[in-house]
């Protein structure tokens, strides 16, 4: 199965010159964790909520005035929607991630969760990639 079966598509991003503020109530809003960060070029990166925590708030930066580009992780590891969800599963364990954008030509296409996978591949599948055990 490929990526582009199990992704979520038309997924909700930010702009890197968009406000921390403003990407925390779209999260707030979809229920995210992290979203895609998108410039004029394509995919810039991504942000999490954890990014917001530690490089915005804990460091007493105004959310209201600190660019998304400021707290997001750049280079974000991405997947293209015509490789493997094996590929995909890989990728997340290595690097210890939940969530991929998934890219193609520099544009963002959609994001691939790790429930995602383990819905589409079968939990055993998921979890071998993660190194756990299912019984």
């Amino acid at each position: 199965m490929l990526v582009k079966d199990a992704m979520c598509t038309n997924p909700v991003s930010v702009k890197s010159s968009q406000t921390v503020e403003e990407a925390a109530k779209l999260m707030s809003v979809y229920n995210v964790g992290c979203l895609p960060v998108t410039n004029d070029h394509g995919v810039a990166g991504i942000v999490t909520d954890r990014d917001i925590v530690l490089r915005c708030t804990s460091q007493g930066k105004d959310p209201g005035k600190t660019a998304v580009c400021a707290v997001m992780t750049e280079s974000a590891t991405a997947v293209a929607p015509g490789h493997s969800l094996g590929t995909a599963a890989e990728l997340m364990a290595a690097h210890q991630i939940r969530r991929l954008p998934v890219v193609e030509d520099g544009r963002l296409e959609g994001m691939l969760s790790l429930s995602d996978v383990a819905k589409a591949s079968g939990e055993q599948e998921a979890a071998k990639a993660f190194g756990c055990i299912i019984r």
